[in-house]
């Protein structure tokens, strides 16, 4: 299935409105069934990120930002979903994802900029694509090329994730910054009381 969604950056689609009704419930589902192994990550500093996490594949450990072997793996139906919309949007890559970082926000919570750069070096080298599946409620989704800081973020592109939209980063925008710094909370979200009125970030990535 080919698509031919928005280019926000070189190697960063924009896809919205993707995923069926029936495939986002299928990924509550599966938050639902493993909610109580989400945590807080906390930094070497001492300060949290303002979310909840749960990984697949390998677990990212926030003290030394780097990967961990874990038991958690990938569902086989979360790649088909991955493969059925974006194996056309890279077709020199070999789309191969051995990790999931799920993260679920509620009320304030936010993730300031960064780069998603604990990858091998290989594999960033390479520019093999970062895939991201939004469900629940809405955020603002910020991004740019280089890193801005907190009071600068009114400068940084900015994009509003809906529930069952999806987007990538590969190739030259591979390392973009990017971020949420705010959720819409909605009535409309059928997924609002599963959620507690939240967000699901489904990230998928190799290693």
């Amino acid at each position: 299935m080919t698509y031919s969604g928005p280019e926000l950056l070189g190697g960063m689609f924009y896809l919205p409105n993707q995923l069926t009704l029936l495939e986002q419930k299928h990924f509550v589902k599966f938050y639902l069934e493993n909610k109580n192994s989400f945590i807080q990550p906390v930094f070497r500093s001492g300060s949290k990120i303002h979310l909840k996490m749960f990984c697949l594949g390998k677990h990212w450990n926030s003290l030394t930002n780097k990967y961990e072997n874990s038991s958690n793996q990938i569902p086989n139906w979360m790649i088909e979903i991955i493969n059925k919309y974006c194996k056309n949007l890279y077709p020199t890559q070999n789309l191969d994802f051995d990790i999931c970082v799920i993260n679920h926000y509620v009320g304030s919570d936010r993730l300031g900029l960064h780069r998603d750069s604990a990858e091998s070096k290989e594999t960033i080298a390479s520019g093999h694509p970062v895939i991201s599946f939004s469900i629940g409620a809405s955020a603002n989704f910020l991004f740019n090329e280089k890193y801005l800081q907190w009071n600068e973020l009114k400068n940084a592109k900015q994009i509003l994730l809906n529930s069952g939209d999806i987007i990538t980063f590969g190739e030259k925008a591979r390392l973009c910054y990017h971020g949420v710094n705010k959720l819409k909370i909605s009535n409309k979200n059928p997924f609002s009381s599963f959620l507690n009125n939240g967000r699901l970030n489904f990230t998928f990535r190799k290693y």
